[in-house]
C-alpha cells in the first residue's frame, strides 16, 4: 500500500499548533505522524488522499494568526520502514519502559524493554497520548484482567499490558496494515498469548466483557462507541480513552454518565487527556 508523506510548517511554530492540526487530519484518514526539529510529518494511503480536503483543512485552521504550508512526497508501501527510521529514536518512560526499534539494543535499566517497528501504524510511544496511556499501565495493577486495545495500531499499550502481567489480550484494529503490524511487534517481544482482529468493536460477540479497554483514537469515534464500550465492561471495569484535548473533556464525561460510565481520574500531558472511567450497572 502507497502513501502520501506530508511535510507541514508553521509560522511561528509551537507544538500545540501542529497538535491541532494532527487532531483534524487524524479524522479525515492521517493514521500516522511524527514530530521532528519543529516540523509535523504525516501519512495517509495514497486512496484515500485529496489534496482539496487537506487545502481546505488548512484554510479553515482555526487558531488565527498561524501561516501553513507544506509539501508533499510519494512513498511506497515498501519503502515506509526506510523512511521512519529517519526519524523515530528510542524512548524512555521514567524508570517503566524503553521503547526502541530493533535495531537498537536492549535496555537493562527499566521494568520493560519493548521493540517496536511501526509500518504506518499509530503510535511508537513518541505522542503523548501513548505516553500517558504506558504509565497507566505500567503504575496499575492489572495482573490477571481481561484486556482490550482498541485501534491497536503498533500493538504497543497490548504488549506492554500483556508484560506487566494482564490476563486475556484482545486488540482490534480497522487497518489491516495496522493488525499485521502488531501481530509482528508482538512476537518480536515474545508474546503469542493473544486474540488480534482485524475490524470494530461490531467485530467482537456481543457477549464479551473485558475488565479493562484502552482506546485512543479521535474524539469523535468515542462520542459514537460510547454505548459500545458500556456494554463490553464487565462490571467494576475500567475505560481510558485518549486521543483529544482538554475542550473535549466536557462533552466525554456527559456522553459516558448516560451509559453508566462515571469519571475515575483524568491527568494531561501538551494539551492531550487521559480519561479513566468506571463502569458500575448490574445487568
Amino acid at each position: 500500500m502507497d502513501y502520501i508523506h506530508f511535510i507541514f510548517n508553521f509560522e511561528p511554530f509551537d507544538e500545540a499548533y501542529s497538535d491541532v492540526l494532527a487532531s483534524i487530519l487524524g479524522s479525515e484518514g492521517f493514521d500516522s505522524f511524527e514530530y521532528v526539529d519543529g516540523v509535523l510529518h504525516g501519512y495517509i494511503q495514497e486512496n484515500i488522499f485529496s489534496e482539496l480536503s487537506i487545502e481546505k483543512i488548512i484554510n479553515n485552521y482555526p487558531i488565527p494568526d498561524v501561516s501553513i504550508s507544506y509539501k508533499i512526497e510519494h512513498i511506497s508501501g515498501s519503502d515506509w520502514n526506510k523512511e521512519w527510521e529517519k526519524t523515530f529514536e528510542p524512548i524512555q518512560i521514567n524508570d517503566l519502559a524503553y521503547i526502541h526499534s530493533s535495531n537498537y539494543a536492549a535496555s537493562n535499566s527499566v521494568a520493560y524493554d519493548i521493540i517496536i517497528n511501526p509500518r504506518m501504524a499509530f503510535g511508537s510511544g513518541s505522542h503523548a497520548t501513548t505516553r500517558m496511556l504506558l504509565r497507566s499501565i505500567l503504575t496499575s495493577d492489572i495482573r490477571c484482567k481481561s484486556v482490550l486495545d482498541l485501534g491497536c495500531g503498533t500493538g504497543i499499550l497490548g504488549i506492554a499490558a500483556k508484560m506487566h502481567g494482564c490476563g486475556s489480550l484482545t486488540l482490534v484494529d480497522i487497518d489491516s496494515m495496522s493488525v499485521e503490524n502488531s501481530r509482528d511487534n508482538l512476537e518480536m517481544n515474545g508474546i503469542s498469548d493473544y486474540n488480534l482482529i482485524e475490524g470494530s468493536l461490531d467485530s467482537l460477540s456481543p457477549s464479551s466483557r473485558y475488565d479493562i479497554i484502552f482506546s485512543n483514537i479521535h474524539l469523535n469515534i468515542h462520542l459514537s462507541l460510547m454505548q459500545d464500550y458500556s456494554n463490553h465492561l464487565n462490571d467494576g471495569g475500567l475505560l481510558y480513552l485518549s486521543g483529544f484535548y482538554n475542550d473535549d473533556v466536557d462533552k466525554l464525561v456527559s456522553a459516558a454518565s448516560l451509559h453508566g460510565l462515571t469519571l475515575s481520574s483524568s491527568f494531561s500531558e501538551e494539551g492531550w487527556v487521559v480519561l479513566l472511567f468506571s463502569r458500575f450497572i448490574s445487568r
